[in-house]
């Protein structure tokens, strides 16, 4: 009987690590390759089953999004395209999320005074076209092009969108990815998930912290040597996006020039190497990261204060960091030996 009594104390010890170990929790992940993309989600749940079907959930809904703004693909789902091909035509209706997009986008159109603007399509065109045909744009082309170039003309009411001039094109390139995460997480936690991080080719959202005292630790790269970290922040509940110049460029001429191009010039926007912006929101913070590069070290770092809650570090053309106002408290810089404050 004792010998009974040790085998099923034994037994009930094995199930109680067993059961135990089950509860643990585990980080689940997967990976897909949108919006011309890597992007990666990470789950920390101790039900595996649930976060995998959490985690396709959220790339599906982010599969879905590209799908309607993407405005190369001519789809029956892709409003931006629908748009692009009825400027200066008619109105298209907007789905709420599209709707709610450019409502955003259209507000920090006018905080940054037009330093931000997704009626850019044509200009981006120009540059791919010159970096086809190997000579950078002429002055003619350019003034040509920044005609069509006006977040004024983008007509918006009811719901429904017209592009004012025969010509215009909106490209949402410059939030969509920080709308893709946001809707990720949003999808995350309707499947109740509590911890993870989401990354949209760099646009990074992170639910809750690492564990119950340790926050998220997000490296910030050298802009300089992108393959590098220069620093980094520790942060929870949070959406940390870069915008920078040394992530996609334009060959023309053994010549390479930056993607982010300045509404005001039709030029590469000058003064700043990155934007990381910290904010609730990683489609706010998609939007006023490239705005603030496109302003500049002292205009950037005022629209960045006129947002509440949102923080910056700003890396100058000369490598010095900056700061908003609350932002050191979350930044460590590693490489002092390259940038200062």
């Amino acid at each position: 009987m004792k010998r009974i009594l040790l085998l099923s104390s034994a037994v009930l010890l094995i199930a109680t690590l067993l059961f135990v170990q089950h509860l643990r929790p585990k980080e689940v992940s997967a990976d897909s390759f949108l919006m011309d993309t890597l992007v990666s989600i990470k789950v920390i749940s101790s039900d595996e089953p649930e976060a995998k079907e959490a985690i396709d959930a959220a790339l599906d809904a982010m599969q879905q999004l590209d799908n309607q703004l993407d405005r190369y693909e001519n789809s029956p789902n892709n409003i931006i395209y629908q748009i692009n091909q009825a400027s200066g035509k008619e109105y298209i209706s907007l789905p709420d999320n599209v709707l709610s997009l450019i409502q955003t986008a259209l507000g920090v159109s006018e905080a940054s005074q037009g330093a931000f603007d997704i009626s850019v399509g044509v200009l981006v065109d120009l540059w791919k076209k010159s970096e086809s045909e190997g000579a950078l744009p002429s002055q003619s082309e350019l003034a040509q092009t920044l005609s069509l170039v006006d977040y004024h003309a983008i007509l918006l009411g009811d719901g429904n969108l017209m592009l004012e001039r025969p010509g215009m094109s909106l490209d949402l390139g410059a939030l969509a990815k920080g709308a893709s995460a946001d809707l990720a997480r949003d999808t995350l936690l309707t499947h109740g998930i509590t911890r993870g991080i989401i990354d949209a080719g760099g646009n990074i959202v992170v639910i809750g912290a690492k564990d119950d005292n340790t926050p998220w630790k997000i490296g910030i790269a050298n802009p300089n040597l992108p393959g590098e970290t220069m620093g980094f922040v520790e942060v929870a509940d949070t959406a940390i996006v870069t915008a920078g110049t040394y992530q996609r460029f334009y060959s023309i001429q053994e010549e390479q020039y930056h993607h982010i191009l300045s509404p005001f010039s039709g030029y590469p926007a000058e003064g700043l190497k990155s934007v990381t912006v910290l904010a609730e929101s990683s489609t706010l913070a998609d939007a006023i990261s490239t705005a603030a590069l496109v302003l500049g070290p002292e205009q950037g770092l005022n629209l960045i204060e006129s947002y509440p809650g949102a923080e910056a570090i700003l890396i100058t053309d000369q490598d010095q960091v900056l700061f908003s106002s609350g932002a050191k408290q979350y930044f460590t810089l590693l490489q002092e030996e390259s940038f200062y404050e």
